[in-house]
């Protein structure tokens, strides 16, 4: 049953925002801009698991074809060697990316409009960096790729990126909601925005694309289309990771948000799996951004796992609270494995002495070591940080500004597919029900995503692997298991886990 979810205070939704969003480490008003790409097919890395383990499943390429109920069956252009190893549309952006600095095109005609809401502006929330990534896209795809449907000899549309911005207010929220249906784009990008449980019942019918899910809402409204992980990805794959199959815990301790919005994640997506894998849990209350509370807790940690043979501490919190943690932990006398979500990859947390030996979640490829991974992925990170740097971005290079382009491309990637089979991009129905089909779908910067196989509870959320890296004072190591580039596939816990009350 799925779960109506209220507009919850943006205090609250702020903390667990950055709790929530696993991704690499490194690193945007309203405003117009307008691009294009090229689609190629690309497949996740296998999916292994660690040593001395039996479980984690092999994550495989599905079939380079899309298919969609309403669109017409959409085929990436070649299925070569990129596509096997990287997923649906890698080769296609393989040669976008070459075609950018052999042959670069500009895009001409009629724009395609996609929207965007996103908050901005306010002392209690602001994420310019992701309208910013977005519009780097655009202005890649627009001004270097030719636009969707572009060929050797003819550029294509450009695309037309429309961000409304607002600030800390539900009417605020409401009236970009109603700005943006009125409008009628082909595709709404939302940013990082606090309100869209109350926004998606406004944008029914419009083909919807989340960034970063945070709700219930985002986990499960149907329609929506997540191709990254939030809570549904972070919470569940730390939970696998401390059980037998990974690191084995015999007994962990959780600590969250005490929030509206961190008190969900964690009933739905942290407890339930705990408990699910029989794996002993204790949940322990953060206030966020306070550490009057942090000593008692890190000592109610050390009571509550004493005895433990293997005992583990878990922070799905954020950056600035888990730095609090490591050094409260350490003076509390805490002496088991702390394991970290994305939120906790930050350059402040990691020069803290007490980073040493902690492992990381990381839910993409890690920005400053491409050295881990295949020549393509090499080569399409350093494509995306040249057109983040051609763009000029205001704000800090961050995840959030990665995750935005890659959306943004995403959405390239889904048109230019349709264009080539025959269909049009710009019809709703053509354009959401290719989202939705989505298989072994190439990502920039991240593993491959499939949306046509989604767990009944998390049916928006596309994004279903993880990695695991222990921080050895100077850079990240892979965890035994996720080395190469390996990742864990969630998808059997994700379906396994049994529905919500």
């Amino acid at each position: 049953m799925r779960r109506s979810t209220r507009l919850i205070a943006a205090s609250a939704v702020f903390a667990l925002i950055l709790a929530a969003c696993g991704d690499d480490k490194g690193s945007s008003n309203s405003t117009t801009a307008t691009t294009a790409a090229s689609t190629e097919t690309t497949k996740a890395p296998e999916t292994t698991k660690a040593p001395e383990t039996t479980k984690a499943p092999e994550t495989t390429a599905a079939s380079s074809e899309t298919t969609a109920a309403a669109a017409p069956e959409t085929t990436a252009a070649a299925s070569g060697d990129l596509d096997t190893e990287n997923g649906k549309d890698a080769q296609a952006w393989s040669d976008a990316i070459d075609k950018a600095n052999t042959s670069p095109q500009v895009a001409e005609g009629d724009p395609i409009l996609i929207s965007m809401p996103n908050l901005e502006g306010a002392a209690g929330g602001s994420f310019p960096e992701i309208r910013e990534g977005a519009e780097a896209a655009v202005k890649f795809i627009n001004e270097k790729l030719g636009g969707v449907g572009a060929t050797a000899d003819k550029p294509g549309r450009p695309i037309k990126l429309d961000t409304c911005v607002h600030g800390l207010t539900p009417d605020e929220a409401l009236a970009c909601a109603n700005k943006i249906k009125e409008a009628d784009p082909t595709l709404i990008i939302n940013g990082i925005d606090f309100f869209t449980p109350a926004m998606y019942p406004i944008f029914a019918g419009i083909p919807t694309m989340e960034t970063v899910p945070i709700f219930i809402a985002d986990f499960d409204t149907p329609g929506v289309v997540s191709a990254f992980g939030g809570c549904v990805s972070a919470f569940p794959a730390g939970a696998e990771f401390l059980g037998p199959d990974y690191y084995n815990a015999d007994k962990v301790a959780v600590i969250y948000s005490d929030n509206a919005p961190g008190q969900q994640c964690y009933d739905d997506t942290q407890k339930r799996f705990y408990d699910f894998l029989n794996i002993p849990n204790i949940g322990i209350k953060d206030t966020p951004g306070d550490p009057a509370d942090n000593d008692a807790n890190a000592q109610k940690v050390v009571d509550e796992l004493k005895g433990a043979s293997k005992p583990a501490v878990y922070f799905g919190i954020q950056a600035s609270d888990c730095a609090e943690y490591m050094k409260s932990l350490k003076k509390a006398g805490f002496t088991g494995q702390i394991v970290a979500s994305g939120s906790c990859n930050d350059d402040s947390v990691l020069a803290l002495p007490e980073a040493t030996g902690v492992i990381f979640e990381q839910q993409s490829y890690i920005e400053d070591q491409p050295q881990l991974y295949n020549d393509f992925i090499q080569k399409e990170i350093a494509s995306r940080k040249e057109a983040l740097d051609a763009y000029g971005p205001s704000a800090p290079g961050s995840a959030f500004l990665r995750t935005s382009f890659a959306a943004m491309v995403l959405a390239y990637q889904a048109m230019q597919d349709i264009t080539a089979a025959g269909g049009d991009p710009t019809d709703h129905a053509t354009m959401q029900a290719a989202l939705l089909a989505l298989k072994n779908q190439h990502i920039v910067g991240h593993p491959p995503i499939s949306c046509d196989d989604n767990a009944p509870d998390y049916e928006s959320v596309c994004k279903k692997s993880n990695s695991y890296t222990t921080w050895d004072g100077t850079q990240f190591v892979p965890y035994p298991g996720f080395e190469n580039g390996k990742f864990m596939d969630l998808t059997p816990l994700l379906n396994a886990i049994p529905p919500r009350a």
